[in-house]
């Protein structure tokens, strides 16, 4: 089970919004969906990604992962010092 996180950042730039999560093993964002699309990447540490039939581990080498609207899925830390950021439409936060 992922313990849910709040962001630690939460920044606007022009068009988006930007929320960066520090999370630990088992810290996230469990199963959800959003009525927009958004964008999560993972600048250190790995996180595992969820969503319908995939199962996916990331990192800094790997590219931003699109989250479709209306598509289920949940972000976990997998390492310690974990830190992802999900960027969205600024207009849907």
């Amino acid at each position: 089970m992922i313990s849910r996180k709040i962001p630690t950042y939460t920044f606007n730039y022009e068009n988006t919004t930007s929320s960066v999560y520090h999370v630990e093993p088992g810290e996230g964002l469990p199963e959800h969906e959003h009525v927009f699309a958004h964008l999560t990447y993972c600048v250190s540490g790995r996180c595992a990604i969820r969503k319908e039939n995939l199962y996916l581990e990331i990192d800094k080498n790997h590219e931003p992962i699109l989250l479709k609207a209306m598509q289920w899925h949940s972000i976990e830390a997998i390492e310690s010092n974990t830190i992802f950021i999900n960027v969205f439409p600024k207009a849907e936060m």
